[in-house]
């Protein structure tokens, strides 16, 4: 995690799995995608939830 947190931005903190939830993860990831690619370009969206991960500090 310290790598993660080293390369990745305070707007965009790095995020633990919780257990071996992958499933929950590749889940909202699909989710996510989904929004992503209907919206319209410039368009703002709002993500799924995240259930899978944890910030760190």
């Amino acid at each position: 995690m310290n790598i993660f947190k080293q390369i990745s931005s305070p707007e965009r903190p790095a995020v633990m799995l919780n257990g071996l939830d992958f499933r929950e993860l590749f889940v909202w990831l699909s989710a996510s995608m989904k929004r992503v690619y209907s919206r319209k370009v410039g368009q703002a969206i709002a993500l799924p939830a995240m259930g899978w991960g944890q910030f760190t500090s």
